[in-house]
């Protein structure tokens, strides 16, 4: 097997206090940055196609249908609960529940959420039919 090469420049970057407490929480923070950069450049927001910036008519048009499809159903037992608008408000003891479906995981109920196995490596709770395509997928070299 031929040796990975070696990082050969370092980027330093502000976060907020909650993000840079979740990333001191994953056992590779680099890989894990890495990775999310990488996917980053194949899914850009479909409604400023990664800009970051939206256009205030394009903003008033698409805020109507946002807010009536702010629910998700838990994967488990389907119960719909409203999704936050961001992560300000969510109660700290609750956080991790809703970052993991904010970066792109499953969507659990808080009571669900508990009872699902935990992956030991980034801690994104799973159920078992999903848990052996997250290690693939996420954890594989």
């Amino acid at each position: 097997m031929p040796a990975k090469p070696l990082k050969s420049r370092t980027v330093a970057v502000k976060v907020e206090a909650e993000l840079a407490d979740f990333l001191a929480r994953l056992p590779n923070k680099s890989e894990f940055i890495r990775q999310a950069i990488l996917a980053q450049f194949g899914t850009a927001c479909p409604l400023c196609s990664g800009a970051g910036q939206l256009a205030s008519a394009l903003g008033s048009h698409y805020a109507p249908l946002l807010e009536k499809y702010r629910e998700r159903a838990c994967q488990k037992c389907h119960a719909i609960e409203p999704i936050p608008k961001d992560l300000m408000g969510v109660e700290p003891s609750d956080r991790s529940r809703w970052e993991q479906f904010l970066q792109g995981g499953p969507y659990f109920c808080a009571k669900c959420y508990k009872t699902v196995k935990e992956c030991g490596e980034c801690g994104w709770h799973l159920t078992p039919e999903h848990f052996h395509r997250h290690i693939q997928d996420c954890h594989d070299e």
